[in-house]
């Protein structure tokens, strides 16, 4: 009898086990764990980045801060799951778009995939959050979400419809394109629902693990219009801040503020010597710390009939705002000399007698007020040229270029110049 009632015991006690492992092999959720947020600026307009190695006429959003802050799902036109955290969306505010040159798409398929085509089609959208945070474990697996408004006028199809002849648009990962991203099985990522019409929100669901070295991983993301084109303004920075690093928060703060393409923050040795060079024939200037390229600026230099000189140089000295001498006394921001005469600084302005005395007043490591520049403008037609060799023989930069590059120099840091 005894014998019995323990066979029995044993038979119910390996199905509670075999049960019990068959419901947490079929509830995968429960396999991925929460990850925390980090603060980050929420915009209303599309993501602008002030450099793109693949595309450098673009802008880089602003690096997220370290500070936590709540995280709630956004409202939509169409139901988001619930599981899926994402900031407060904003009111839209539709960017300025070139229209497209696409004809009209041949549909083919259920109701649900036909639409008008516009005379004048346009694929735009604008990211909900375009940079996010997110503090996570060394190999934690966990799920998230990217949200983007479709602000253009072409709904969106997910790859899993079965509509056909259909625009499908996907999120795949950039600087540079298609990189293969230590977060990601594979580069693309498809929408969760298989249609988003114009003003609605894409939701773009996967899962990640997290790598097992503790560092910072910057990662960039854009939507791409399958086997035509990525679209412009859809990026997204991501900041993955694995374990715990030694870095110290005020390397991580100034890493964070370089960093312009996807890679590790360990990757960016601050102590390595910095060093600018300028390529005559591309007009364009490309800024290093050791053998890490952290920005490209479009430039304008000396005109034929007043060559930039070439050479390897340094800079020899740095003044805020500097009077040019000699001919027409054009105001010079963010002055630093490199040979003789020659210097780097922002787009000249004419100012005025006024202006200018009181400019030739100031220490060379004194800035002018903002205030006496209110009635002053840069030069239209410096502005019109950055890109064009058309100066005296400087290098000029647009003003934001030119004050980064103004503090990232200190006086002896090398510049090359070339064809």
């Amino acid at each position: 009898m005894k014998s019995k009632i323990f066979k029995i015991i044993a038979v119910v006690t390996i199905l509670f086990v075999v049960g019990g492992l068959i419901g947490f092999i079929s509830r995968p959720s429960e396999n991925y764990s929460k990850a925390s947020f980090l603060d980050s600026d929420i915009t209303s307009e599309p993501a602008v980045l002030e450099v793109d190695l693949n595309e450098d006429t673009a802008k880089k959003p602003a690096a997220p801060t370290l500070e936590a802050s709540p995280v709630v799902a956004p409202k939509d036109k169409k139901e988001v799951a619930p599981t899926v955290t994402a900031p407060i969306l904003t009111p839209a505010v539709t960017p300025e778009v070139t229209p497209s040159t696409d004809s009209a798409l041949e549909l083919s398929g259920s109701p649900e995939c036909s639409f008008e085509m516009p005379a004048q089609g346009v694929f735009s959208a604008r990211p909900i959050k375009n940079t996010l945070g997110l503090k996570v474990t060394s190999n934690q697996k966990f799920r998230m979400a990217l949200f983007f408004e479709n602000t253009g006028n072409i709904p969106w199809f997910s790859e899993n419809t079965n509509c056909q002849n259909v625009p499908i648009v996907s999120l795949g990962t950039t600087r540079s394109l298609d990189r293969q991203s230590a977060f990601l099985n594979g580069n693309r990522i498809m929408i969760k629902d298989e249609k988003i019409d114009p003003g609605q929100i894409a939701a773009f669901e996967f899962e990640v693990t997290a790598p097992f070295e503790a560092d910072i991983y910057r990662e960039f993301f854009a939507l791409v219009i399958e086997n035509r084109t990525w679209m412009k303004d859809s990026e997204i920075m991501v900041d993955f801040h694995v374990g715990e690093t030694s870095e110290s928060e005020e390397d991580i703060a100034k890493k964070a503020e370089l960093i312009p393409i996807s890679m590790k923050f360990s990757e960016l040795d601050l102590s390595a010597p910095k060093s600018l060079e300028v390529d005559l024939s591309e007009q364009k200037m490309y800024v290093r710390i050791g053998d890490k390229l952290i920005r490209i600026f479009k430039t304008s230099t000396g005109a034929i009939a007043t060559p930039t000189p070439t050479g390897d140089y340094k800079i020899e000295f740095k003044q805020q705002v500097r009077i040019a001498g000699g001919g027409t006394p054009y105001i010079m921001p963010k002055w630093q000399t490199f040979y003789k005469g020659a210097g780097l600084h922002a787009l000249p302005s004419l100012g005025n007698a006024k202006l200018r005395h009181r400019i030739l007043q100031l220490e060379p490591d004194e800035s002018a007020p903002t205030e006496w520049f209110k009635d002053d403008s840069l030069w239209t037609e410096a502005v019109d040229h950055i890109g064009r060799p058309v100066s005296h023989g400087c290098v000029r930069l647009l003003p934001e270029d030119a004050s980064f590059v103004y503090d990232f120099t200190n006086v002896g840091t090398p510049i090359a110049i070339h064809y």
